[in-house]
């Protein structure tokens, strides 16, 4: 059923009936003795109340089986609610991975308990129900006593309990919801010990497996939000989320023995906002597994980069590790795992390799010069509003009907790195930018308004029409003087010759620019005065920055997206190698491209040709 239809038939009956039209569905697929209901608590009481009201019997969601009703479930949250809940459905694969693997670091027995601190529709519990039972424990002893399940939203318990309760009459065992041990509660806020007296735990969790909601804090209301901050002071840092709250408070329930399965964003191993909790998991060897999924979207409708990390508080020297990036569900069943000592990471960004490639990379960053001691990197300009700022070469902007006429001496060349693949094609690069700066005392100032008018008319007047435009940027909150100011004042300046290099690229893609044109989407390289009679010449350098040897370190040490894009930010590249070359190799390098090239500067690194080719291929 399309989006629209839903929201017409949620219009015509309201949330729960919908849901009662589903329920109907599934009962009459499955052919349920009506009698069973009468022995569930929850579904009896929702079936009753809708029955006699329900006079549309036909199909039209098409439920088969408790699958297809608990994706139904998920699909009649908004997409606000998704957004600010985090909601996903997560396919069944990578449940019953995370509860299976679960088991190759934790006995199972029959003081086990499991919890999913953020159960959503439930799909964690009941994979765990039907695992557990195949592993001859009784449902209701299950039911009862090994299973728990926590969530914030009413609506969440309500399909969690409900779903249960419909399993146990396609198990012919029917049980009332009474039983459960599934909770309307906060996880990430309560402290530990109001949780487990308030569930009747004597004792920590065995297992806990989610799929944590990743929501941004800014996104969370304001109460919430500083009730977290003071939590979880220690951690909190740059774009905090609520999935680290959920790895920190589950570690802290979670049993001596136990182990932890998450599936969430593999920026966890990079990013500045996990920075301190990376230390803390390090520090304490709380790591078992990862899995790694690279730039493989597991969630197909939505923009997100996933990791499988196990976690536990019994300490081993190292962990276990494997990126997938093709045939997920069939190579996740293959334990062929490498490993990686805890004291070989850095918490700043975690490199996960195997030893061997971890090796080569530490050949790469400490055997040469590094980047940064050679050029100077920056990154491109920031207007925030670059459809008003940016014109091209015709000076010409036309909105809503009107024509306006951009002076050309208030605007500047611009390069946007990403539309370009060789560095021969800027040359035809005809976008440039308005640049209501002046600069004094080697700082760029803006304009005054008195100045612009009498100055650049034309420009002013189109301004104005654009200044209810301008003032959206960063929510109204930008605190500039002037409404035409820029977002950032960064890179007004960027004489060449520069390498140009777009923030995402697949493969290395350095473009030459000997021209002094602003850029942006990407950084520039620049060889600092000190460093100019020491390196060849940049020409030369280009070569050696597009070369394999770059693409294999950054397939190893960025992270990648969609299409087999790695990420060239800043510092992701500022630790390459750059060897010292005698005229001899320089002027080789100068006359060979192509695969001859990459061979004869993998034999300056000392690496093997095939060895990085086979990686590239493979990842």
């Amino acid at each position: 059923m399309t989006n629209r239809n839903l929201i017409k038939y949620i219009k015509k009956y309201g949330m729960d009936h919908i849901k009662f039209l589903m329920i109907q569905e599934y009962l009459n697929s499955k052919k349920t003795d009506k009698n069973l209901i009468n022995k569930t608590t929850l579904l009896r009481k929702f079936y009753n109340r809708f029955i006699k009201k329900s006079n549309d019997s036909k199909t039209i969601f098409n439920i088969e089986n408790l699958k297809d009703l608990e994706k139904n479930f998920e699909n009649v949250l908004t997409f606000k609610e998704k957004r600010f809940q985090g909601a996903v459905y997560t396919p069944d694969y990578i449940i019953d991975n995370i509860l299976l693997k679960s088991f190759d670091y934790t006995k199972l027995n029959k003081d086990s308990t499991f919890l999913d601190p953020a159960c959503g529709s439930g799909a964690f519990l009941i994979n765990m129900i039907k695992i557990l039972m195949k592993k001859k424990f009784k449902f209701d002893f299950i039911v009862k006593r090994m299973i728990y399940g926590f969530d914030i939203n009413e609506d969440a318990i309500f399909n969690t309990k409900i779903l249960i309760e419909l399993y146990s009459l396609e198990i012919k065992r029917p049980i009332s919801s009474d039983f459960f041990n599934i909770y309307k509660l906060d996880f990430i806020n309560n402290e530990i010990d109001f949780i487990l007296k308030k569930i009747g735990a004597k004792k920590n969790f065995d297992y806990i497996c989610s799929n944590p909601p990743y929501i941004k804090l800014q996104n969370i209301n304001l109460n919430t939000r500083q009730g977290l901050r003071k939590k979880y002071s220690y951690f909190f840092k740059g774009s905090f989320s609520t999935s680290l709250c959920f790895i920190i408070q589950s570690l802290n329930v979670l049993s001596l023995n136990g182990t932890m399965g998450f599936i969430t964003q593999n920026n966890f191993f990079s990013s500045f906002a996990a920075e301190n909790l990376r230390k803390k998991i390090q520090i304490n060897n709380q790591i078992k597994l990862i899995i790694d999924f690279a730039d493989y979207k597991i969630f197909k409708k939505v923009n997100a980069y996933t990791a499988l990390l196990f976690f536990g508080n019994n300490k081993n020297d190292f962990f276990d590790y494997k990126k997938i990036t093709k045939n997920i569900e069939s190579n996740l069943k293959n334990k062929n795992y490498s490993t990686i000592k805890f004291n070989t990471l850095n918490y700043k960004k975690w490199r996960l390799s195997t030893p061997k490639h971890l090796k080569n990379i530490y050949k790469i960053e400490n055997n040469f010069n590094r980047l940064n001691n050679i050029f100077d990197i920056r990154v491109g300009i920031a207007t925030l509003k670059d459809k008003v700022f940016f014109v091209n070469n015709n000076l010409k902007k036309n909105l809503n009907a009107k024509e306006f006429q951009i002076e050309k001496e208030i605007t500047k060349k611009l390069i946007k790195i990403n539309e370009f693949k060789s560095s021969q094609e800027l040359k035809k690069n005809s976008l440039r930018v308005i640049f209501p700066y002046y600069k004094k005392n080697n700082n760029y100032l803006p304009f005054k308004e008195s100045h612009l008018t009498k100055k650049f008319p034309k420009t002013f007047n189109y301004l104005i029409n654009q200044k209810k435009e301008l003032s959206r940027r960063g929510k109204g909150k930008l605190g500039v003087k002037y409404f035409y100011e820029w977002g950032r004042v960064q890179s007004m300046e960027a004489p060449g010759p520069k390498l140009l290099i777009g923030t995402f690229s697949k493969g290395p893609n350095f473009l030459l620019d000997g021209t002094n044109s602003l850029f942006c989407n990407g950084y520039s390289l620049r060889v600092k005065k000190d460093s100019l009679f020491n390196h060849p010449k940049i020409e030369i350098l280009q070569k050696i920055l597009n070369s394999i040897v770059m693409y294999y370190y950054a397939k190893n040490t960025s992270f990648q997206i969609s299409g087999k894009f790695e990420c060239y930010q800043k510092n992701f590249i500022e630790k390459f190698g750059i060897p010292d070359l005698n005229k001899e190799q320089i002027d080789k390098i100068k006359k060979l491209n192509s695969n001859a090239l990459d061979k004869y500067l993998c034999k300056i690194y000392s690496l093997s040709y095939k060895e990085l080719k086979s990686y590239i291929t493979q990842h």
